[in-house]
């Protein structure tokens, strides 16, 4: 167990906090992790872990929100280079990578007011990062909107069935891309 360190900045021990439960829930699972394990892991005590966190459901969507702030800033800094196979290839990665805890964020979501707000917000954040980059090619905001869900829908579908056996990344290409027209300038 990690000595805990009361001299650490607060933005450091939720840091920490963070990283440490993530890798819990990815090895775990998110039902099997308890807030103290995830303290003592951190090196916080058993119940300062609620100074930063109110609950487990907290702590699971700010973990999903660094990720997905994290994805969304690099795929919109990188999107002129790399077009849409780039980016599709790097939801499908970054999606993958934290794909147990985004089945735990489903599973909870009817349960739990902030799961389930930080769901929409994840989706609603997506759809104007995608229709925005999408923009150029659509003759409304409403179609960008619309190609947007459909990709994003593609992506989740697609990762939740992984199981079949198919190229995960071909299928999400193929879709969008048929989707999108394989507009050149994407």
């Amino acid at each position: 167990m990690p000595k805990t360190n009361a001299s650490l900045p607060r933005e450091e021990k939720l840091a920490r906090i963070l990283d440490c439960a993530e890798e819990l829930f990815r090895t775990r699972g998110y039902k099997s992790t308890t807030m103290a394990a995830v303290a003592r892991a951190a090196g916080v005590a058993p119940n300062a872990i609620y100074w930063y966190l109110p609950s487990k459901d907290h702590l699971l969507v700010a973990i999903l929100e660094r990720w997905r702030v994290g994805m969304w800033d690099r795929l919109q800094h990188d999107w002129p280079a790399t077009g849409i196979r780039g980016i599709l290839s790097e939801i499908v990665n970054a999606d993958r990578n934290i794909r147990p805890l985004k089945d735990a964020a489903h599973q909870r979501a009817p349960l739990s007011p902030v799961v389930a707000d930080y769901h929409q917000r994840s989706h609603d954040g997506q759809r104007d990062v995608l229709s925005g980059l999408l923009a150029p090619i659509c003759s409304s905001k409403e179609e960008a909107e619309l190609l947007a869900d459909a990709i994003d829908l593609s992506v989740e579908g697609t990762l939740s069935h992984e199981a079949l056996g198919r190229p995960t990344e071909k299928i999400v290409e193929l879709v969008a891309l048929r989707l999108i027209g394989a507009d050149p300038r994407l």
